[in-house]
């Protein structure tokens, strides 16, 4: 069974227990709490572009968290960066496995920060693909009104030819009883001079969600000032996920 059909049976799973209940919670008396996030979107897409060539993936997250705001976890998602004839080329492997810390608390009585470190990896893939990235958002409470101002730096390691910074702001604004959710995004990918060819380039999405216990529902329309690049053009992406 390919990994893909392994994720979508545990989706499928998910949908059927309610999210595993029995998985999330408090781990005993160690002072960590477990929680864990099951997806299925209709595009992966990363910064604006596609992962998966615009197809749906599964996703799947776990994350263990500390009282005084540590916290740990991974994530994994289906990807395709290559044609289907071309699997020979990454050994038939669609895997993204990510593995993420930080720290998050608040700094002032509306203001939280959120500093941390994300290592994305791509297992059987040819090549040096994997790569660190350290990151720093600021979360900004404006009445029910949510506003994030972020940043991520990858610096020049085996899978970067050069740095890769990218800056962004995003918006959150609750309604009707704070069960569905308006969120728009901008960002800014800025590469290093190493990347002569490779241009630097604007992401924007605009979309909302609708939560129903566990179960949360998306739809969000993105888009990039990339016109050249394939699978990175305007769309409308769907999104349903559980939390357990």
């Amino acid at each position: 069974m390919t990994l893909r059909r392994r994720l979508l049976a545990l989706f499928a799973a998910a949908l059927l227990t309610g999210g595993g209940p029995a998985v999330a919670g408090a781990i005993g008396d160690t002072g960590l709490n477990l929680s864990g996030t099951a997806t299925f979107v209709s595009d992966y897409r990363y910064r604006g572009v596609s992962q998966t060539m615009g197809e749906p993936a599964p996703q799947f997250g776990l994350t263990v968290r500390q009282k005084d705001g540590f916290y740990a976890g991974a994530w994994a998602s289906y990807v395709r960066f290559y044609p289907r004839s071309w699997d020979g080329y990454s050994n038939g492997a669609h895997t993204e496995l990510d593995f993420y810390g930080g720290w998050t608390g608040k700094v002032a009585r509306n203001t939280a920060i959120d500093v941390g470190f994300t290592y994305y990896s791509f297992p059987g893939v040819t090549g040096d693909n994997d790569l660190g990235e350290a990151t720093l958002v600021i979360v900004q409470a404006i009445g029910k009104a949510e506003v994030r101002i972020g940043g991520a730096y990858d610096w020049r390691q085996g899978a970067m030819a050069d740095r890769v910074t990218y800056l962004y702001g995003e918006g959150v604004l609750p309604i009707i009883h704070a069960r569905f959710a308006l969120r728009a995004h901008a960002g800014r990918t800025l590469y290093g001079p190493r990347y002569q060819d490779t241009q630097d380039y604007w992401d924007w999405s605009l979309g909302g969600e609708a939560r129903f216990g566990r179960v949360t529902a998306g739809l969000s329309y993105i888009d990039t000032d990339l016109r050249d690049v394939p699978h990175a053009g305007a769309g409308v992406i769907a999104s349903v996920g559980f939390a357990f």
